[in-house]
């Protein structure tokens, strides 16, 4: 995923701007493809390495301008603050994959945990 404020509305808005990732991590060759796919230099924008917790609020508090990175931390943003953050895009055509789910042991075998996940399955 690639979630930005809401100001960036293209990846073009990004030249010049500061995002995030796990650097080494699928959401920065992310990043680098979205730069080529739209015909500008990877070094228009400083990427920044950030732990995946720290994401959302960097971004709500605008130090960086959007990241790149796997879910849960996109929807996460969007429930902190939807009023100054949305989906850029996700990796359609970029990055080819399945969304993989996991849970603590201990949290799946509580009552409240297997009760929460299999309500989740059933959904999908």
């Amino acid at each position: 995923m690639a979630v930005a404020r809401k100001e960036i509305t293209k990846p073009q808005d990004l030249a010049g701007k500061t995002v995030a990732t796990r650097v080494g991590s699928t959401g920065s060759w992310f990043i680098f493809g979205v730069s080529d796919q739209e015909r500008r230099r990877s070094h228009q924008v400083t990427v920044k390495n950030l732990d995946t917790q720290v994401l959302p609020a960097a971004l709500c508090g605008g130090d960086i301008a959007a990241f790149f990175i796997w879910q849960p931390i996109g929807s996460r943003t969007l429930e902190i603050c939807a009023d100054k953050a949305h989906y850029l895009t996700d990796a359609s055509g970029y990055i080819q994959g399945y969304l993989v789910a996991g849970a603590r042991p201990e949290w799946l075998a509580s009552p409240q945990g297997k009760d929460i996940a299999t309500r989740w399955l059933r959904r999908r």
